[in-house]
């Protein structure tokens, strides 16, 4: 008996997928017309001939010709490969061994991805990527993560594609969330892939990163806040200028150390700007 194929998807990649689903979908409620598919590249390594492990994923750049007031339609769709190969390399400035695993679509119900399918497998830049693609659907509750995965052949005469349902092992491999709930134990790593999903502490994780990014927003208003004011002293926008400049950097392995560096420096800004605050209520008296 052959065993079954197995995945392991990190945690975060799930994570991001939902963020850029969440705010397409913002986008789409204010303009109908711009429902574009939504289709990620699958990045990790591939141990075994059996066995993929997915540590990261990009959102395919995509083109469309739409005209104005005009529904885009799948067959308009294309992939920027120029775009794509760029940050496919902005990932593996911090883990140069990835390698495409396969793709991930949202809704395939909802959306036409053939023709774009066939686009994508045919780019000279993913020549070596598994033919294995993911069918994802995000919900509001993670009670149940629904997720096939089939296998993409053509046929060379007929350019017909297929797509055949595989079965498959999951597991998903948890990532600490220390830099959001600090008193929280390290998780050893001997627990760090898990099968079951622990879905109840995947969606607590879910909810204490939206809790950092409040806080990390509301602190940025105050920062846009001293800057609309006219505020100029030096010191402080030298921090305001060190702080943008780690907020764009992309993401790292130990991004527990990056999240804390950039929470030392909004403690800092913040220090700064309640001082700059307290000093202009006192000169106003």
């Amino acid at each position: 008996m052959t065993s079954l194929p197995t995945i392991i998807i990190e945690e975060k990649v799930i994570l991001q997928i939902n963020y850029q689903y969440e705010l397409k979908s913002i986008i789409n409620s204010s303009n109908p017309n711009l429902d574009i598919p939504q289709c990620f590249l699958l990045l990790g390594q591939k141990s075994t001939s059996d066995e993929i492990t997915v540590k990261a994923c990009v959102e395919f750049p995509l083109l469309h010709s739409q005209q104005s007031n005009e529904r885009i339609q799948s067959s308009m769709v294309k992939c920027d490969e120029d775009a794509l190969i760029r940050r496919i390399e902005l990932q593996k400035t911090t883990n140069p061994d990835l390698i495409p695993t396969g793709l991930l679509l949202i809704d395939m119900n909802h959306n036409n991805y053939e023709y774009l399918i066939k686009d994508i497998i045919k780019l000279e830049s993913l020549k070596f990527m598994s033919k294995v693609l993911f069918h994802y659907e995000p919900k509001t509750s993670t009670d149940d993560l629904e997720l096939n995965c089939y296998k993409i052949t053509t046929n060379v005469i007929t350019d017909q594609l297929t797509l055949t349902l595989i079965d498959f092992e999951l597991k998903l491999s948890k990532i600490p969330m220390e830099m959001v709930d600090r008193s929280k134990p390290e998780i050893p790593v001997s627990s760090m892939i898990d099968d079951p999903i622990d879905f109840y502490a995947f969606e607590k994780e879910q909810r204490d990163h939206d809790k950092f990014i409040k806080k990390l927003l509301n602190e940025i208003d105050r920062i846009l806040n001293y800057l609309q004011c006219g505020g100029t002293n030096p010191v402080i926008l030298r921090k305001i200028s060190l702080l943008l400049s780690t907020l764009k950097k992309a993401p790292t392995n130990d991004i527990e150390d990056a999240i804390s560096k950039i929470e030392n420096e909004i403690n800092i800004v913040r220090i700064a700007c309640e001082q700059w605050e307290v000093g202009n209520k006192i000169s106003k008296k």
